[in-house]
């Protein structure tokens, strides 16, 4: 769409036709993240975009950071971060060597979802809770425990999943699952706007002939595509039912030494705008993850977490390979405040493949970070964590 402005003044109707060559920006938010595109027929990397925002109706205006420019595309690309949520942003984009500019207003996530209906978890279940029954966008359905009490679904290895979801906004809270034969959370095709808060996962995956972890058995796992707008937080993930191999611990079955063993929250490819934050993800020095955030497809125009997400305040530990791998084609993707240890890789950010329409952009602030040794010994594995 073209923009037009009326105007009795030369000088203004120079700036109109300069303003009638630009397309509408464009936005993506989460609860603290606004990214922003904007694709100019004049835009350049010569031609930097400076940012400017400020809540809706105050005084003064802030400096947001420049818009990155792809030259393949034509488009800027960026984020305004820590923001505050449920709130309505001004904002301004003006191209510094033309004096085109752009204004639009956007707003962040509130963290108040409206529920619509309450289902109580039963005390103790053994069998896969399935959901399958949306609420809107006015009126969340939230699976929760009744008032003081808990809820726990332990399938006892028998039974593939805790929990599926096939249905969108959905809230799961404050559920205890346990002993998942492969996910513990699995969401569907189709699924959007989920929310999983305040549970606790563990003992979920499948074991291998030769004693190791299944690779990619998740606390929360999806493969499908469009799943998009999940949130995960607040939620303990920890001690999965099998350990990962090392390095330097060969898994004869895939002919590698790399580590193939379960993982925190595995995403396929998915839609993203997702928002993992204030989890603990966690073993010990005998159960290790692969990674505990990532998954597929690295080099590729897909990925992990995918494009429009935020990853921050987790507490990420035990891990052979990523702490968080973020990989793949992850524009506006923001990964800050996590505290990070007994990892390989703190944030794994392989680029897109070369000529693809979409890099990756990512902001990464790790607060602490523990390194780890090369060997597998169990003597080993914990005696090298440090708080920074």
């Amino acid at each position: 769409m073209k923009r037009a402005y009326l105007t009795m003044t030369v000088a203004a109707a120079m700036l109109a036709a300069s303003a009638a060559m630009a397309d509408d920006p464009g936005s993506v938010s989460t609860f603290e993240s606004i990214g922003l595109y904007w694709v100019m027929a004049e835009g350049s990397e010569s031609n930097a975009c400076s940012v400017r925002y400020r809540a809706a109706g105050a005084p003064d205006w802030r400096d947001g950071f420049p818009l990155w420019f792809d030259a393949r595309s034509g488009e800027y690309r960026g984020s305004l971060v820590l923001l505050e949520p449920g709130t309505t942003y001004e904002i301004e984009l003006t191209l510094e060597a033309t004096g085109t500019s752009a204004a639009l207003s956007a707003a962040t996530w509130s963290e108040d979802f409206p529920v619509a209906e309450t289902i109580i978890l039963p005390e103790a279940s053994s069998e896969t809770l399935e959901i399958t029954a949306s609420g809107t966008p006015g009126g969340y359905v939230l699976y929760a425990p009744g008032e003081g009490g808990t809820a726990t679904i332990d399938v006892d290895g028998s039974l593939d999943h805790c929990v599926t979801i096939e249905a969108s906004y959905v809230i799961l809270r404050g559920a205890t699952l346990m002993n998942a034969a492969i996910h513990a959370i699995r969401l569907m095709e189709g699924t959007h706007d989920v929310v999983i808060e305040a549970c606790d996962i563990s003992g979920w995956g499948r074991v291998e002939p030769d004693g190791w972890g299944h690779d990619y058995d998740a606390a929360v796992y999806s493969n499908a595509s469009d799943v998009a707008r999940i949130v995960v937080q607040r939620t303990t993930m920890h001690h999965p039912r099998a350990d990962t191999n090392s390095w330097e611990e060969y898994r004869v079955a895939d002919d590698t030494y790399h580590p193939e063993g379960p993982q925190g929250i595995v995403l396929f490819d998915s839609a993203g705008n997702h928002v993992f934050r204030y989890n603990e993800v966690y073993g010990d020095t005998d159960l290790y993850f692969n990674d505990t955030l990532g998954a597929g497809s690295n080099f590729s125009t897909e990925g992990f977490p995918f494009a429009d997400s935020d990853i921050h305040g987790n507490i990420l530990k035990n891990c052979w390979d990523d702490a968080i791998e973020s990989e793949g084609a992850n524009m506006n993707v923001r990964i800050w405040g996590n505290y990070i240890g007994r990892t390989l890789v703190f944030v794994a950010t392989t680029r897109a493949l070369p000529r693809t329409s979409a890099p990756s952009r990512t902001a990464t602030r790790p607060c602490g970070l523990a390194g780890r040794p090369r060997r597998a010994s169990p003597a080993r594995r914990g005696r090298y964590a440090m708080a920074l």
